[in-house]
């Protein structure tokens, strides 16, 4: 594996938090309700038995963090994927309207990258730091060398990879 160059963990949107969180609060709420053994509450540990079991389900699956690498990007998730850079088309910031035969990973809409691959589908994931994602990537496709110049003189190489 190659050296570093970026890491960030996923971001996640308060809808996604609070859909996580939402089992946990309802076995909360069943196990206070323990205190008062003269009702019967089975319907509520049922539920939240299986809030929970979904919400470990999410947690398996979700992405931890994503890692930008000299020779190619790994994605954390229930396990670490790697894709080498030679696979990689292009990564750039997702339009509003998703890619339908994308594999959606994304936690979030407002920070939301597309990893398009030359063969296979696309993937959308949510870095929290997606500039720095964005940059890192763009090292490894482009190499540092023919990185896009950031002031306004404009050279031939910059010219011709726009």
């Amino acid at each position: 594996m190659g050296v570093i160059l970026v890491e960030t963990p996923a971001y996640y949107s308060r809808g996604l938090k609070f859909t996580l969180a939402t089992p946990f609060l309802v076995l909360l709420l069943g196990l206070a309700l323990m205190i008062y053994p003269q009702r019967e509450y089975t319907p509520i540990y049922i539920f939240s038995g299986v809030l929970l079991l979904l919400a470990l389900l999410y947690f398996a699956i979700l992405p931890r963090k994503f890692q930008v690498r000299t020779d190619g990007i790994t994605l954390h998730l229930g396990r670490q994927v790697f894709l080498p850079a030679d696979s990689i088309a292009a990564v750039t910031r997702a339009p509003s309207d998703f890619h339908y035969g994308s594999i959606y990973l994304a936690t979030s809409v407002s920070h939301c990258v597309l990893i398009q691959r030359h063969a296979g589908r696309g993937l959308l994931i949510s870095p929290q730091d997606v500039s720095g994602f964005l940059n890192a990537t763009e090292d490894i496709l482009l190499g540092p060398r023919m990185h896009r110049s950031s002031s306004s003189e404009v050279n031939e190489e910059s010219f011709l990879l726009v």
